[in-house]
């Protein structure tokens, strides 16, 4: 009886299994940057690229995970608006995120399949510059609005690690049994507006003048480097940023997809057998 039993929940288990698909994916395209110093975000795009693994418990549900890594940067130059501000930032960005998918479509009939997602991650950003001797800064180390003083025990020093919740969409398109293509859109609500390094008010210039060398005067308002442009460094208390706008960063993404094993879904359409698009 025990051995019947425990075929039984064996068969059960494989059947199951069966039933289920493991992907692995790599994918490639841009990523953007939404903050203070964006003028259009489509203009600062810079590349990024992910590898991630795929598990389907059925056709209407997609869990992921993925590691990415991309670029995000803007500057100053192209906002009139806050040109004599003269900031700029680039970093890296390091992301693991999990996200939940749910396709919208899942008769057979289709071979183009539209999708919404979302998840968790976290990631790792650290703004840097270069100051006017072409010297690269990090810019969370080098306090540009006080952070770190003991005259500022309210501003929190900027983490380089930080959660994110990841939302977007795209459509999958069913090259063969195997083998599918994402084309994706996705945003991150970082709970942060220190991605470039501004976002709070200009310290008192005579405490950053005043304190040791990791606390960069010349960086928190960089005026002086312009030709032909006289001004004085703002009073302190002087927004330098929007701290009522987070900051976040968005990827545009085409995924390749294989499966490695589980269900193919020999009988979906696909763009390579013949009849291939909804109807």
């Amino acid at each position: 009886m025990r051995r019947i039993v425990s075929c039984t929940i064996l068969f059960a288990i494989s059947w199951q299994l069966s039933a289920q698909t493991f992907q692995a994916g790599v994918a490639g395209g841009g990523m953007m940057y939404h903050g203070d110093l964006t003028a259009k975000p489509l203009y600062d795009m810079r590349s990024a690229t992910a590898a991630s693994i795929h598990f389907a418990p059925n056709d209407r549900f997609l869990i992921s995970a993925e590691y990415m890594f991309g670029h995000i940067g803007a500057s100053d130059i192209n906002r009139p608006e806050v040109s004599e501000r003269n900031l700029s930032f680039d970093s890296y960005v390091f992301e693991h995120s999990i996200n939940l998918r749910i396709n919208l479509v899942t008769s057979p009939r289709w071979a183009f399949i539209p999708y919404v997602q979302g998840g968790a991650a976290m990631f790792y950003v650290n703004p840097f510059t270069n100051d006017k001797s072409e010297n690269r800064v990090y810019l969370y180390y080098a306090h540009t609005e006080g952070r770190g003083l003991s005259q500022y025990p309210d501003l929190e020093v900027n983490r380089p690690r930080r959660l994110c919740i990841p939302m977007g969409g795209g459509f999958e398109l069913r090259v063969s049994n195997r083998i599918s293509m994402d084309f994706e859109a996705m945003t991150r609500y970082t709970f942060s507006d220190q991605l470039d390094d501004v976002g709070g008010a200009y310290p008192d210039a005579r405490l950053l003048a005043g304190s040791n060398t990791a606390f960069r005067k010349d960086l928190s308002y960089r005026a002086v480097e312009i030709p032909g442009i006289e001004s004085n460094y703002p009073a302190a208390g002087t927004p330098r940023g929007n701290p009522d706008r987070l900051d976040w960063f968005s990827s545009l993404h085409v995924r390749l997809r294989y499966t490695l094993f589980g269900e193919t879904g020999g009988r979906r359409r696909t763009l390579l057998t013949g009849d291939n698009w909804m109807y």
